[in-house]
């Protein structure tokens, strides 16, 4: 285990990003960590919507290899990925492993799946924070950004956690979150009006489309202005992982750049200071990056199949 502290091991981290460094000591102190790419939504603003994902669901030792390996440093780790966590039967191992090496633990939900055996389960993990996904205050606008008709059963199971979280007194906290897009924009004030108040909802959120998809359908390639300030995840993180132990810099490149390493071939810390790493550091630090966003073809996924 790490005897530096969390707040002087962030410290640390912020020194280097200031001098930008191009080794940073230990970890990260967040990581995503994606567990499976099934997921039964379509919605708009997905990563999805831009890059074809395949491959296998996280397997379990891997995560553990994962967390083994980052537990001395890793305070916060978020379950997001391509696809719907609580469709993995391995999710609530996972986050009770995780847990159980003192990492908090999070990920989003469209809450379509959360029936009532998997709220108590949920509940019963000690779940540090739970996102919910509602991206529309109707079925109408539901519909036309996830891509399914399942709007009544998304609010069922979100109000049926929120009931059981309260009669429990469990401490899990619950954000409702919509993206701001074209469609729900006129629905924003109707979207804190439904959820604002409503007992085991700890924070409304909306917020603003950071995966911006929409460029890659239309086939635009917009003009990228010099970087002004190096991108601090890359000193920071959080760091993002695959289902096949793929590492990329950040989550914010899963479709504009190459990984960064497998921790199937190298630990995690190897991977954090390694030449690729290093050399995207200097040229952010530098404010060019462009050599790290690569040319491919995107293939969107699907819709309303």
């Amino acid at each position: 285990m790490s005897s530096v502290s969390p707040t002087l091991h962030r410290l640390r981290l912020l020194h280097c990003y200031l001098r930008g460094s191009t080794v940073c000591p230990g970890l990260p102190p967040t990581a995503v960590v994606a567990t499976i790419h099934r997921c039964n939504h379509l919605c708009r603003m997905c990563i999805r919507e831009a890059k074809f994902f395949a491959g296998p669901e996280m397997e379990v030792g891997l995560f553990h290899k994962i967390i083994d390996e980052g537990a001395s440093y890793f305070r916060y780790l978020s379950l997001d990925g391509p696809g719907e966590t609580i469709m993995n039967p391995d999710s609530l191992h996972l986050i009770d492993y995780a847990r159980s090496r003192g990492i908090r633990m999070m990920f989003s939900t469209n809450a379509t799946v959360l029936n009532p055996a998997m709220t108590e389960a949920v509940l019963d993990s000690g779940l540090d924070q739970i996102i919910f996904s509602v991206n529309g205050a109707s079925p109408e606008v539901y519909r036309a950004v996830h891509g399914v008709n399942s709007y009544e059963c998304a609010l069922a199971n979100i109000r049926h956690f929120l009931r059981r979280k309260c009669e429990r007194n469990s401490g899990t906290m619950v954000i409702v979150q919509m993206v701001c897009l074209r469609q729900t924009l006129p629905q924003v004030d109707d979207f804190y009006r439904l959820w604002r108040g409503t007992p085991g909802v700890n924070s409304v959120r909306v917020k603003k489309d950071v995966v911006c998809v929409g460029p890659v359908d239309s086939g635009a390639t917009p003009a990228r202005p010099q970087r002004r300030y190096a991108c601090p995840r890359l000193w920071y993180g959080p760091v993002y992982i695959e289902t096949n132990g793929d590492v990329y810099a950040t989550p914010g490149v899963l479709y504009k750049a190459e990984p960064v390493g497998n921790v199937r071939n190298n630990t995690l810390a190897e991977i954090w200071n390694n030449e690729r790493m290093q050399t995207m550091r200097q040229a952010h630090a530098a404010g060019n990056d462009s050599r790290f966003q690569v040319s491919t073809v995107l293939i969107p996924a699907p819709r309303f199949q």
